[in-house]
């Protein structure tokens, strides 16, 4: 009787011990994959960290490009206002000139 006594309590241990092993060995999958899908995350949160960095360049790029762009524009513009005053003027002095050349030839 003593020795079915022991025999059970060892059995029991020993199931107690295995389930034990059992929940320990679950436990450390689900805290590995916790890890995992953690270290994924992070991963992914510095690609996209490291996207919206490349994207800031770019955009700031950009606009140095299109401000360099409008002011290269502004430029354009005040030359074709300067030259169209130039043709303006010319127009003016050639026509004050045949003007003149009329007068005198009309005067002779």
């Amino acid at each position: 009787m003593a020795s079915k006594r022991r025999n059970m309590s060892y059995q029991n241990k020993k199931q107690e011990t295995t389930e034990i092993a059992n929940e320990t060995n679950l436990m450390n999958r689900e805290e590995e994959k916790s890890r995992s899908t953690c270290s994924e995350d992070g991963d992914r949160s510095q690609d996209k960290l490291a996207n919206i960095s490349t994207l800031g360049h770019q955009l700031t790029q950009l606009e140095a490009h299109l401000r360099r762009s409008l002011e290269t524009q502004a430029e354009k513009e005040k030359q074709i206002a300067h030259l169209k005053e130039a043709l303006q003027g010319r127009a003016g002095f050639k026509r004050w000139i045949e003007e003149d050349r009329e007068d005198e030839c009309g005067s002779e």
